[in-house]
């Protein structure tokens, strides 16, 4: 089921739920593995897939979506989480998370368009809010107006949590 059809300049993208194409749970583990985990012993690469594959729910929290170009080229992924395991924040949820756009898609908007569809999930299922966190500073929670609610050391890393009030988007 395609939950949200999006053309940029005569490109068109199409953000499914990673359940329903789960042909693409290893391509998105390994944007994931790449990006955050390669350097961390512990988290091997099929280790990040097993991850993924058990984030590939539609009606409960641990809900990852991802885009497609018009000829099913993976373009995108994001994950609607329950926990991000930060000490001290165990009672927030959910969170958005593992938000990565493949280089040559990056700046076409693909980053709002999946965390809005999961925005607009997490308040269909009756959260009122969501949370993120980024060391960076992105516009991603510039354009959706995150406020930053606090900082925790995630590793040796410092990094911004940020909440939206989702009820109104």
């Amino acid at each position: 089921m395609t939950l949200f059809h999006y053309d940029y300049e005569n490109a068109m993208y199409t953000i499914h739920y990673l359940a329903d194409k789960p042909e693409f749970i290893e391509t998105v583990a390994r944007w994931y593995w790449e990006e955050w985990h390669r350097d961390i012993e512990k988290w091997s690469l099929d280790y990040v897939t097993e991850l993924v594959g058990l984030c590939c729910n539609k009606n409960k929290l641990n809900i990852n979506m991802i885009a497609l170009t018009q000829n099913g080229e993976p373009a995108g992924a994001m994950s609607l989480l329950e926990d991000e395991f930060l000490p001290g924040w165990e009672n927030k949820k959910p969170w958005l998370g593992g938000l990565y756009i493949a280089p040559k898609h990056r700046n076409k908007g693909l980053a709002y368009r999946l965390s809005y569809t999961l925005m607009n999930k997490a308040m269909n299922m009756g959260f009122d809010e969501v949370y993120l966190f980024t060391k960076e500073i992105h516009k991603l929670p510039q354009r959706h107006h995150f406020v930053p609610v606090g900082e925790q050391h995630y590793g040796e890393e410092l990094y911004t949590i940020y909440r939206k009030d989702i009820l109104s988007i």
